[in-house]
Protein backbone atom coordinates (compact mmCIF):
# COMPACT_ATOMS: atom_id res chain seq x y z
CA UNK A 1 0.00 0.00 0.00
CA UNK A 2 3.02 2.18 0.87
CA UNK A 3 4.10 1.61 -2.75
CA UNK A 4 1.11 2.26 -4.25
CA UNK A 5 0.51 5.86 -2.04
CA UNK A 6 3.97 6.82 -3.42
CA UNK A 7 3.13 6.13 -7.23
CA UNK A 8 -0.24 8.19 -7.08
CA UNK A 9 1.89 11.39 -5.46
CA UNK A 10 4.51 10.17 -8.71
CA UNK A 11 1.96 10.98 -11.05
CA UNK A 12 2.98 13.95 -13.39
CA UNK A 13 0.47 17.14 -12.60
CA UNK A 14 -0.47 16.57 -16.66
CA UNK A 15 -1.58 12.66 -16.03
CA UNK A 16 -3.68 13.74 -13.17
CA UNK A 17 -5.56 15.75 -14.69
CA UNK A 18 -6.81 14.21 -17.26
CA UNK A 19 -7.66 11.12 -14.84
CA UNK A 20 -9.69 13.47 -12.71
CA UNK A 21 -11.44 15.41 -16.01
CA UNK A 22 -12.46 11.28 -17.19
CA UNK A 23 -13.48 11.03 -13.49
CA UNK A 24 -15.69 14.08 -13.87
CA UNK A 25 -16.99 12.99 -17.00
CA UNK A 26 -18.09 9.53 -16.19
CA UNK A 27 -19.57 11.28 -12.77
CA UNK A 28 -21.77 13.90 -15.11
CA UNK A 29 -23.11 11.39 -17.44
CA UNK A 30 -24.42 8.95 -14.84
CA UNK A 31 -25.67 12.43 -12.89
CA UNK A 32 -27.51 12.97 -15.97
CA UNK A 33 -28.92 9.55 -16.58
CA UNK A 34 -29.89 9.47 -12.96
CA UNK A 35 -31.46 13.20 -12.76
CA UNK A 36 -33.72 11.80 -16.06
CA UNK A 37 -34.77 8.59 -13.70
CA UNK A 38 -35.29 10.66 -10.80
CA UNK A 39 -37.87 12.63 -12.26
CA UNK A 40 -39.64 10.30 -14.32
CA UNK A 41 -39.33 7.71 -11.60
CA UNK A 42 -38.54 4.79 -12.92
CA UNK A 43 -34.88 3.78 -15.05
CA UNK A 44 -34.94 6.09 -17.59
CA UNK A 45 -33.63 5.02 -21.42
CA UNK A 46 -34.79 7.34 -24.31
CA UNK A 47 -36.75 6.02 -27.26
CA UNK A 48 -35.07 4.73 -29.90
CA UNK A 49 -32.06 4.37 -27.95
CA UNK A 50 -28.79 5.43 -28.79
CA UNK A 51 -30.44 7.21 -32.00
CA UNK A 52 -32.28 9.50 -29.62
CA UNK A 53 -30.70 13.39 -29.98
CA UNK A 54 -30.99 13.18 -25.96
CA UNK A 55 -28.43 10.46 -25.75
CA UNK A 56 -25.99 12.60 -27.88
CA UNK A 57 -27.41 15.88 -25.47
CA UNK A 58 -26.07 13.30 -22.15
CA UNK A 59 -22.85 12.04 -23.74
CA UNK A 60 -21.74 15.54 -24.36
CA UNK A 61 -22.24 17.04 -21.26
CA UNK A 62 -18.34 16.67 -20.60
CA UNK A 63 -17.87 19.31 -23.25
CA UNK A 64 -19.35 21.66 -21.36
CA UNK A 65 -18.58 21.27 -18.16
CA UNK A 66 -15.08 20.36 -18.48
CA UNK A 67 -14.14 23.95 -19.82
CA UNK A 68 -16.32 25.74 -16.77
CA UNK A 69 -14.65 23.82 -14.59
CA UNK A 70 -10.96 24.62 -15.64
CA UNK A 71 -11.63 28.25 -15.39
CA UNK A 72 -13.02 27.61 -12.03
CA UNK A 73 -9.98 26.26 -11.03
CA UNK A 74 -11.11 22.51 -10.57
CA UNK A 75 -7.94 20.76 -12.35
CA UNK A 76 -5.20 22.92 -10.02
CA UNK A 77 -6.75 22.28 -6.53
CA UNK A 78 -4.60 19.92 -4.54
CA UNK A 79 -7.20 17.01 -3.93
CA UNK A 80 -5.55 16.13 -0.35
CA UNK A 81 -6.01 19.99 0.75
CA UNK A 82 -9.19 20.84 -0.50
CA UNK A 83 -10.95 23.66 2.04
CA UNK A 84 -14.22 25.59 1.93
CA UNK A 85 -13.16 28.13 -0.76
CA UNK A 86 -12.15 24.68 -3.35
CA UNK A 87 -15.98 23.72 -1.82
CA UNK A 88 -17.63 27.39 -3.19
CA UNK A 89 -15.44 26.84 -6.67
CA UNK A 90 -17.26 23.92 -6.70
CA UNK A 91 -20.97 24.92 -6.54
CA UNK A 92 -19.99 27.49 -9.02
CA UNK A 93 -18.35 25.34 -11.17
CA UNK A 94 -21.32 22.95 -11.75
CA UNK A 95 -24.18 25.62 -11.06
CA UNK A 96 -23.04 27.34 -14.49
CA UNK A 97 -22.22 24.43 -15.87
CA UNK A 98 -26.02 22.86 -15.60
CA UNK A 99 -27.02 26.14 -16.56
CA UNK A 100 -25.68 26.41 -19.25
CA UNK A 101 -26.79 22.38 -20.73
CA UNK A 102 -29.94 23.38 -20.11
CA UNK A 103 -29.72 26.57 -22.29
CA UNK A 104 -28.22 24.21 -24.83
CA UNK A 105 -31.24 21.31 -24.40
CA UNK A 106 -33.68 24.27 -24.63
CA UNK A 107 -31.80 25.93 -27.50
CA UNK A 108 -31.37 22.69 -29.70
CA UNK A 109 -35.77 22.00 -29.20
CA UNK A 110 -34.76 18.27 -28.31
CA UNK A 111 -38.12 16.78 -27.14
CA UNK A 112 -38.90 15.10 -24.24
CA UNK A 113 -36.38 16.73 -21.86
CA UNK A 114 -38.53 17.90 -18.59
CA UNK A 115 -37.09 21.53 -17.35
CA UNK A 116 -37.24 20.16 -14.05
CA UNK A 117 -34.57 17.59 -14.80
CA UNK A 118 -31.93 20.23 -15.29
CA UNK A 119 -32.03 21.50 -11.44
CA UNK A 120 -32.12 18.10 -10.24
CA UNK A 121 -29.20 17.31 -12.46
CA UNK A 122 -27.10 20.54 -10.87
CA UNK A 123 -27.87 18.87 -7.36
CA UNK A 124 -26.93 14.75 -8.43
CA UNK A 125 -24.23 16.59 -10.30
CA UNK A 126 -22.99 18.88 -7.50
CA UNK A 127 -23.29 15.68 -5.02
CA UNK A 128 -21.05 13.14 -7.61
CA UNK A 129 -18.33 15.80 -8.47
CA UNK A 130 -18.28 17.71 -5.09
CA UNK A 131 -18.33 14.04 -2.90
CA UNK A 132 -16.12 12.05 -4.99
CA UNK A 133 -13.66 14.93 -4.19
CA UNK A 134 -13.89 15.20 -0.62
CA UNK A 135 -13.96 11.23 -0.52
CA UNK A 136 -10.76 11.36 -2.21
CA UNK A 137 -9.50 14.48 -0.15
CA UNK A 138 -10.63 11.45 3.26
CA UNK A 139 -9.25 8.70 1.85
CA UNK A 140 -5.68 10.38 0.73
CA UNK A 141 -5.09 12.07 3.96
CA UNK A 142 -5.86 8.62 6.36
CA UNK A 143 -3.40 6.93 3.99
CA UNK A 144 -0.87 9.73 4.20
CA UNK A 145 -1.61 9.94 8.06
CA UNK A 146 -1.44 6.27 8.62
CA UNK A 147 1.81 5.99 6.52
CA UNK A 148 3.72 8.53 8.42
CA UNK A 149 2.64 7.18 11.93
CA UNK A 150 4.51 4.13 10.73
CA UNK A 151 7.40 6.07 9.31
CA UNK A 152 7.69 7.51 12.65
CA UNK A 153 7.68 4.61 14.90
CA UNK A 154 10.21 2.97 12.56
CA UNK A 155 12.33 5.91 12.09
CA UNK A 156 12.51 8.03 15.52
CA UNK A 157 10.91 5.32 18.35
CA UNK A 158 8.12 5.89 20.51
CA UNK A 159 9.30 9.32 21.96
CA UNK A 160 8.54 10.66 18.30
CA UNK A 161 4.95 9.19 17.64
CA UNK A 162 3.92 10.83 21.13
CA UNK A 163 5.41 14.27 19.85
CA UNK A 164 3.64 13.59 16.59
CA UNK A 165 0.23 13.03 18.27
CA UNK A 166 0.71 16.55 20.43
CA UNK A 167 -2.86 16.97 21.64
CA UNK A 168 -3.68 21.01 21.38
CA UNK A 169 -6.23 23.23 23.19
CA UNK A 170 -7.12 26.22 21.60
CA UNK A 171 -8.29 28.92 23.47
CA UNK A 172 -10.43 31.05 21.78
CA UNK A 173 -13.13 30.15 19.55
CA UNK A 174 -13.22 33.50 17.56
CA UNK A 175 -11.81 34.62 14.47
CA UNK A 176 -8.44 33.87 15.41
CA UNK A 177 -8.77 30.78 16.68
CA UNK A 178 -10.90 29.31 14.09
CA UNK A 179 -8.36 30.84 11.79
CA UNK A 180 -5.24 28.51 13.77
CA UNK A 181 -7.60 25.45 13.78
CA UNK A 182 -7.59 25.94 9.79
CA UNK A 183 -3.77 25.65 9.75
CA UNK A 184 -3.40 22.91 12.28
CA UNK A 185 -5.93 20.65 10.49
CA UNK A 186 -3.17 21.09 7.76
CA UNK A 187 -0.55 19.55 9.99
CA UNK A 188 0.88 15.65 10.68
CA UNK A 189 2.35 16.76 14.29
CA UNK A 190 -1.05 17.60 16.06
CA UNK A 191 -4.82 16.40 17.47
CA UNK A 192 -7.02 19.60 18.12
CA UNK A 193 -9.32 18.35 20.92
CA UNK A 194 -10.99 21.46 22.09
CA UNK A 195 -11.41 25.02 21.74
CA UNK A 196 -11.56 26.72 25.42
CA UNK A 197 -13.40 29.89 25.69
CA UNK A 198 -14.78 32.40 28.42
CA UNK A 199 -18.31 32.49 26.17
CA UNK A 200 -21.16 30.91 28.01
CA UNK A 201 -23.14 31.09 24.83
CA UNK A 202 -20.46 29.18 22.93
CA UNK A 203 -19.91 26.34 25.56
CA UNK A 204 -21.30 22.96 24.55
CA UNK A 205 -21.45 23.72 21.21
CA UNK A 206 -18.75 22.43 18.39
CA UNK A 207 -16.67 24.60 15.93
CA UNK A 208 -15.42 22.71 12.95
CA UNK A 209 -16.30 19.12 14.63
CA UNK A 210 -14.30 20.04 18.08
CA UNK A 211 -15.97 20.72 20.85
CA UNK A 212 -16.19 24.08 22.73
CA UNK A 213 -15.79 23.99 26.70
CA UNK A 214 -15.10 26.11 29.59
CA UNK A 215 -11.75 26.63 31.68
CA UNK A 216 -13.28 24.67 34.57
CA UNK A 217 -13.97 21.48 32.01
CA UNK A 218 -10.21 21.84 30.73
Amino acid sequence: MHNIFKHILAIPRPTKRIILIAADSVLLIGALWLSFSLRLDNWYWPRGGVNNPIVLLVLFAPMFAVPVFTHFGLYRAIIRYLGMRSVWSIVKAVTVYAALWGLVVFLSGVEGVPRSVVPINAMVALLAVGGSRMFARWLLRKIEDSFSIKHTKKGAGADAVVHYLSRVVIFGAGAAGRQLAIGLGQSRECVLLAFVDDGIELQGRDLMGVPIISQEKL
